[in-house]
């Protein structure tokens, strides 16, 4: 689903092979990030670096497919996640590789 860009309508069958590869793209990119901070940390770089540059990056991804109204609204609610502390449960630190020293 792409905010902020029109699309003719389709059918549920249409919309479920959408929703489908939409999952496994998601799946694919996701794997290939956490493959890129295991890398980067093993590297000994800086977290802040590391996060900062994926930020970043993904705000440009971002940039290319949705107008500025849409990406306010996704960073709009990722600020009220870090205020709610999602950031912070055992979830999200399950997901961080160990930094090797």
């Amino acid at each position: 689903m792409t905010m902020g860009r029109e699309h003719p309508p389709t059918d549920a069958h249409d919309d479920a092979r959408d929703d489908e590869k939409t999952l496994h793209d998601l799946s694919q990119a996701g794997s290939v990030i956490q493959h890129a901070i295991t890398y980067l940390m093993e590297k000994n770089i800086d977290e802040l670096s590391i996060a900062s540059a994926l930020l970043g990056g993904g705000l440009g991804v971002l940039s290319n497919v949705l107008d500025n109204d849409a990406i306010e609204k996704i960073l709009t609610n990722a600020i009220a996640s870090v205020r709610a502390g999602d950031l912070h449960g055992p979830i999200a630190e399950a997901k961080v590789p160990e930094k090797k020293g």
